[in-house]
């Protein structure tokens, strides 16, 4: 499935994230993955300007990268394949990050 890019930061943090390092490329695409995921959630539910950003915020009940990927399979938006894969990126991330 092709990457459709829709914002100019996320073209030059792809470009990057080709030449960069293991570690930092284990940070940095789960980022991507992370924006789109909240976006695409976040364009399913109502909001009143306040109810989203609170529970999106750090910190927040939907704070995480490993909670939205849990919401977004709840709510339909992939398959048990598609979350086991996301959940894997997430633990790699992790990894990288307390190295």
């Amino acid at each position: 499935m092709p990457w459709l890019i829709d914002e100019d930061d996320e073209h030059g943090l792809i470009n990057e994230i080709f030449d960069c390092p293991d570690r930092i490329a284990g940070l940095l695409a789960p980022v991507l993955i992370d924006r789109r995921l909240e976006k695409t959630i976040r364009s399913r539910w109502q909001d009143d300007g306040e109810i989203l950003r609170d529970l999106f915020r750090d910190g927040g009940p939907l704070g995480s990268f490993a909670i939205r990927t849990k919401v977004g399979f709840a709510i339909g938006l992939y398959g048990k394949e598609t979350y086991q894969d996301l959940r894997e990126i997430n633990r790699i991330r992790n990894a990288f990050a307390h190295q």
